[in-house]
């Protein structure tokens, strides 16, 4: 997918016109943010947000220009994740040690520029497990092996696209700003929620979906902002997750981000699973009591050598406790990282989901737990080591605590060169 904001840099330095004895001068390099940005979209899940940001410092960097670009490509990439998981209780001794997979992955990718401002594009992408076991931030029905990750086609033009098959959702441009953790995080903004990766809901990797992707170029008016981004989508019915025989009738999500030339941005997302009858007796005895919705709203702000988001959500049906019932909560998340050296980083952040008061379902339930860490690149977040520490203060529905643990990892991306 063609970038839309650097080919709306570009269309906009061609308006200027042109000195009457040009002297050659030789080409700038982006700033310093420019080129963080882009390594930095390599922590969000959604690679199509990855590519707009490295076109866009590409764009910065005078790289890119409509002549230069190539009608036809087609990539291959794959990126290896393995972690040793050390799961403990402080109090009791008790603890566990295993090398699991890190959503492994492998996919293929092309575009067909047919026309001067129009482009086709796909993108298919597989799970891999490269050990027996493997860690998800979801999906409790996967049990390991080959799976489908992403599958989708588009048509792009430089303010539009338009998107059907398996993607990120248009709720996911908002709820993944803090969603930046190597194992953890996205706990608190219905991502992946009940369990799975978000497919049936729409909010994380949903299945059948037509999207749009808007953008609006309005720095001649307000010069201080990048272009606006609205996105659209719709999703065709879709089985309810942990509640047998039942389908949401379909769903439709909607977020939007501003963000400013100074790298400080916020966005609001919402999505809704709509229920044709919700006093069905296996829909009420799974604690379901409407439509599954969640709204989200997060900011995020990034520097040369540090990044940090909050979210705030508010989800309705969306969740599960241990005991497989439904309930409605309120949502906090953070994520925040600073390079304190070269190629060193510390990372911390929280994740917070904490039921309605008035829910008798949940008895003790509670998702509560912070995160520390740090990692160390080689050339970008493609490649690196890393470590993260959960400090868990989770409860399960009879009170029983969750349990501390500890992941050392490597990270080794190919094809993102």
């Amino acid at each position: 997918m063609i970038c839309l904001i650097g080919a709306a840099t570009v269309a906009a330095a061609q308006d200027q016109p042109a000195p009457e004895n040009p002297e050659p001068v030789e080409t700038a390099p982006a700033d310093e943010t420019e080129e963080r940005r882009a390594d930095d979209a390599s922590l969000t899940e959604d690679p199509e947000e990855q590519r707009r940001a490295i076109e866009e410092q590409r764009a910065a960097d005078s790289m890119l220009a409509p002549e230069d670009e190539r009608e036809f490509d087609f990539e291959w990439y794959g990126s290896a994740r393995v972690h040793g998981i050390n799961t403990f209780k402080l109090d009791s001794g008790d603890r566990t040690l295993e090398v699991s997979d890190g959503n492994s992955r492998i996919g293929f990718r092309g575009d067909w520029r047919f026309l001067p401002k129009w482009e086709l594009f796909g993108r298919a992408e597989f799970g891999i497990d490269l050990v027996e076991r493997f860690t998800t931030r979801g999906d409790l029905q996967g049990d390991g092996g080959l799976t489908d990750r992403l599958l989708f086609a588009g048509l792009d033009s430089d303010n539009l696209s338009v998107i059907f098959g398996k993607n990120w959702s248009a709720y996911y441009r908002v709820a993944g700003t803090t969603d930046r953790f190597a194992i953890f995080g996205g706990s608190a903004s219905g991502t992946y929620n009940a369990g799975t990766s978000g497919q049936a809901t729409g909010t994380g990797r949903a299945d059948d979906v037509l999207q749009a992707r808007v953008y609006i170029d309005n720095r001649k008016w307000l010069g201080i902002f990048k272009p606006f981004n609205l996105n659209l989508q719709y999703q065709l019915a879709q089985p309810i997750p942990q509640v047998q025989n039942e389908k949401y009738t379909d769903s439709f999500g909607t977020s939007a981000w501003l963000e400013m030339q100074s790298e400080l941005g916020i966005g609001i997302g919402y999505n809704r699973a709509r229920i044709r009858d919700p006093e069905r007796p296996e829909i009420r005895a799974a604690g379901i009591d409407g439509d599954a919705e969640a709204l989200a709203i997060s900011t995020r702000a990034f520097g040369d050598r540090w990044y940090v988001s909050l979210l705030y959500s508010v989800l309705k049906n969306m969740e599960i406790t241990d005991q497989g019932r439904y309930y409605n909560a309120r949502g906090f998340e953070l994520y925040a990282q600073w390079e304190f050296r070269d190629n060193w980083w510390l990372i911390g952040g929280t994740n917070i989901l904490e039921p309605d008061s008035d829910d008798p379902d949940v008895g003790q339930f509670r998702t509560r737990y912070h995160v520390i860490g740090g990692r160390y690149t080689f050339d970008s977040f493609y490649r690196m080591l890393y470590f993260e520490y959960r400090i868990d203060d989770s409860r399960f529905f009879d009170g029983t605590p969750g349990k501390d643990e500890l992941t050392i990892g490597v990270r080794w991306d190919f094809g993102n060169d």
